[in-house]
């Protein structure tokens, strides 16, 4: 068969091709075509680049330092014998796998995620070494039932990402909180004042004293994390002990702080 009748056999095979999802930051857009492919472009924003590879079906082309971000406009070229070009398409852009967990709070009924990626499609979470699958994953959310699988927060919990072909794509591990926690962060009170105050955090709902030893309940809580609590009755002296506590809704003691008495 001479060169020319090979050219034409050729001529009249179809070349069609496609592309893998290029993720921002990789070295290469790459993908697979069918025909007689001889060689590649590919255009970026209109402006087009020679080089790549194209050997049994597959092509490579390096992309990391013309791709900047995903509006921009990426098309694959295949070319023939002839040096002319015979199929184009578009490169799908997508931003890098992002995760992000919210913290669980012991006793919630579920771990909840977020990812930016289309390829995730399932999760499984690993609980102190067990694996556990399921879970609703779509539009870029996870909520995953986890109340009878994860109760103290000591336990270490993975989330693990996959793609529809089960390639693990992401793991993170979950902070988990105690059920209840917070923090007495100030506690301050001048003896001219009637009110002892100071500042909380978290999940305290409720304060007292102690005032050398002996436990006095009551105080206000505001909305912005203060709180304050009426001594004038108390009669406090700068040497008393005085120590103010935190409780949880369940009457749990979270925290506890020293009072700082100055005249």
């Amino acid at each position: 068969m001479d060169k020319s009748k090979q050219e034409e056999d050729e001529e009249q095979v179809e070349i069609e091709g496609q592309s893998a999802k290029y993720t921002l930051g990789d070295l290469y857009i790459t993908g697979t075509y069918t025909g007689p492919v001889t060689g590649m472009s590919v255009d970026v924003n209109g402006k087009r680049y020679y080089g790549g590879t194209t050997a049994d079906g597959t092509f490579k082309f390096y992309g990391k330092d013309k791709i900047a971000t995903v509006g921009d406009v990426v098309t694959v070229n295949l070319h023939a014998a002839d040096k002319q070009v015979k199929t184009s398409f578009q490169v799908q852009i997508v931003e890098p796998l992002k995760v992000s967990l919210v913290d669980y709070k012991v006793g919630d009924s579920y771990i909840n995620a977020t990812y930016n990626n289309s390829d995730v499609a399932k999760v499984g979470v690993v609980v102190d070494g067990t694996k556990h699958w399921g879970g609703d994953v779509g539009n870029g959310t996870v909520k995953f039932y986890a109340l009878d699988k994860i109760r103290t927060a000591d336990q270490e919990v993975i989330m693990n990402f996959y793609d529809a072909n089960n390639n693990l794509l992401s793991s993170t591990t979950l902070n988990i909180r105690a059920p209840f926690e917070g923090e007495i962060l100030t506690a301050d009170l001048k003896l001219t004042e009637t009110n002892l105050r100071g500042t909380l955090t978290g999940d305290i709902s409720k304060v007292a004293i102690s005032i050398n030893g002996k436990i006095y309940h009551g105080g206000t809580i505001a909305a912005d994390g203060t709180y304050k609590i009426y001594v004038s009755d108390k009669k406090i002296k700068a040497t008393d002990e005085v120590i103010v506590y935190g409780y949880s809704k369940d009457n749990k003691v979270l925290s506890e702080k020293v009072l700082t008495i100055s005249e």
